[in-house]
């Protein structure tokens, strides 16, 4: 029966690659084919049996018009900090299994149960922190769902350990979304708590922990970020005043027709962070690229129907800066 109700989604999950592909926010990649993300529920199918310990899943991603990717999970061995699970990973193309391949995943966690790696049976590389695998969110989902403590501390921040979590807060207008942030000095374990409010969130299963990206590094002098209108992270560590610290970009406003909006907040020389009014309210977007020899940032967005803004900051001593280029051109 499990066979056949997957033949029907996998035919319906093809189908629907065929009649259109949906551009939506999700997890920055670079993937050969199209990806399912955590937008993007529609274009995959769990399936769940009932085994003496534990369930096994199946999933269905959409590869592509015409293609789809079942994981069909085999078995799970479960040892004291870690699983191991066996899929099965076939390839459908209009309709029709051309590949079929066996991976196996070890999901580990840390003495206290946090989930800390995913790798490979036969290969130590820690898919948490590959941007590079395309199943990255969803795999990491599973990890949680093993490991319901959630992820160990991440490597997002080179000297701070982060920590947040997300609450629905009614309002007499709508519905707010409240993000309490803990960051932990790794050095002295002092410990800073922000409470920040997003003025329009959208989705409320926000994961700060699989949609984080970092473009923090002071050797290089020319960053070129990848965040995009429609796939972005919601959480990024960058430092954007050039003052050699770890800031980070949190996101403020999603769903206008100009990108995604974000709330900056730097960090000062006692290790504390900030919330930059300025920039969260006059800047807003994140830049495209980060010239650290210049000490400027250049930015561009789609401003009404059929126009791109671009323009470029100076950031000036005294955390002061001013626009010194804009300009306003046709699409």
């Amino acid at each position: 029966m499990k066979k056949i109700f997957l033949s029907i989604i996998i035919g319906l999950l093809v189908s629907n690659c065929k009649k259109e592909k949906t551009n939506v926010k999700s997890k920055i990649v670079v993937p050969k084919t199209e990806t399912l993300s955590k937008h993007q529920s529609n274009n995959s199918v769990k399936l769940k049996e009932e085994s003496s310990k534990d369930e096994k899943e199946s999933f269905v991603f959409s590869c592509g018009t015409g293609c789809a990717i079942v994981y069909d999970e085999m078995s799970r061995k479960r040892k004291e900090n870690s699983i191991e699970i066996k899929y099965t990973v076939t390839q459908y193309i209009n309709d029709n299994a051309e590949n079929e391949s066996f991976k196996t995943y070890i999901f580990e966690s840390d003495e206290k149960g946090y989930l800390k790696s995913i790798h490979l049976i036969n290969n130590q590389i820690n898919l948490l922190n590959d941007d590079s695998f395309i199943w990255k969110e969803k795999f990491t989902e599973i990890g949680i769902e093993l490991f319901p403590k959630g992820l160990i501390s991440n490597s997002l921040f080179k000297k701070f350990e982060f920590k947040y979590t997300v609450t629905e807060v009614e309002t007499e207008e709508d519905t707010k979304y409240l993000i309490k942030i803990n960051l932990r000095d790794k050095e002295t374990n002092k410990i800073q708590k922000i409470d920040f409010t997003p003025e329009n969130l959208y989705n409320k299963n926000l994961n700060l922990n699989t949609s984080s990206h970092s473009y923090f590094n002071p050797n290089q002098s020319l960053i070129k970020a990848s965040e995009g209108i429609e796939r972005y992270h919601d959480l990024i560590v960058l430092d954007y005043n050039f003052d050699g610290l770890e800031d980070f970009a949190i996101i403020n406003y999603e769903g206008s027709n100009g990108g995604p909006q974000f709330a900056y907040f730097k960090q000062n020389s006692k290790k504390q962070f900030e919330l930059d009014e300025s920039f969260t309210n006059e800047i807003r977007f994140f830049p495209l690229e980060m010239n650290q020899k210049e000490k400027t940032l250049e930015f561009g967005h789609p401003s009404g129907c059929c126009q791109i803004n671009t323009f470029i900051v100076k950031i000036l001593p005294k955390e002061k800066w001013k626009v010194i280029y804009t300009k306003l051109e046709d699409i």
